[in-house]
């Protein structure tokens, strides 16, 4: 014998948080899911070197407050898989760029095996032009395990920050 359980909201026993909406057509709402969308105000100097973290202070939206815009990273509130992505944008400029990344770095620093390397690029001529590496990882991560933006670059080129994160960014959600 088939059921049909018919809600319109989920909410949890303790605190009567809602957890899930349906509407009328059939589509969930998870208002409660973790996610972040992060940018950097303005422009920075990316300078040189391995895994390189950026602390970026503004967020689009910060769903749970699981993203910190003081230490740059997202701390996992629940175990599950996630999705990440990062951009790095670099402003108009007549620099050769040998090699550059847009990384995402869990539960490490420069050196740690967690550093993700995405968007390895390069601009191989002096000409005047932005130039932008993008990285998106799934990965499965534990309560507290922390994400956060890396890059590497051979040259110290001015990034693109501000802008609403149109052009650098860091952002995540969970999967499920």
């Amino acid at each position: 014998m088939a059921s049909i359980l018919k809600v319109n909201t989920i909410q949890d026993a303790t605190n009567s948080n809602t957890a899930m909406t349906v509407d009328t057509a059939g589509r969930i709402l998870t208002p409660a899911r973790p996610s972040f969308f992060a940018y950097p105000s303005s422009d920075f100097s990316t300078g040189t070197g391995a895994g390189t973290t950026r602390i970026f202070d503004t967020t689009q939206h910060n769903v749970g407050g699981h993203y910190s815009t003081t230490t740059g990273k997202f701390t996992v509130p629940i175990a599950g898989v996630y999705l990440f992505g990062v951009t790095l944008a670099t402003g108009s400029a007549t620099t050769v760029i040998v090699y550059m990344t847009a990384e995402v770095t869990i539960n490490g620093s420069v050196g740690s095996n967690k550093r993700y390397h995405g968007g390895w690029s390069e601009k191989d001529s002096s000409t005047n032009t932005h130039h932008r590496f993008h990285y998106t990882i799934q990965h499965y991560l534990e309560v507290n395990d922390t994400v956060q933006f890396s890059h590497e670059s051979n040259v110290d080129v001015t990034a693109s920050g501000g802008n609403l994160g149109r052009y650098t960014s860091f952002w995540g959600h969970l999967i499920g």
